[in-house]
């Protein structure tokens, strides 16, 4: 009785923290295949990392480009608050 309680709890925390991390990589609305690179590669992956549409941070030259091309986006587009 006490290995099927035990199979029974560890089954529940594995299956939660793989759909967890499934939804965080597949399904969410910043999912991109950086993003899923990015954690098995590296040891200290940081989800605040990215951006909201799952692109890597804006620090260095391409980050100013990523910049200035969503205020073009929003000057365009307008917000979408």
């Amino acid at each position: 009785m006490f290995v099927t309680l035990q199979t029974y709890w560890l089954a529940e925390m594995l299956g939660g923290i793989l759909a967890g991390i499934t939804y965080d990589l597949v399904f969410a609305a910043n999912a991109t295949f950086e993003k899923t690179k990015s954690l098995l590669s590296e040891r200290n992956y940081d989800d605040s990392n990215f951006d909201q549409k799952g692109r890597l941070g804006s620090s260095g030259a391409n980050g100013a480009q990523r910049l200035q091309d969503d205020s073009s986006i929003q000057q365009d587009y307008g917000t979408m608050d």
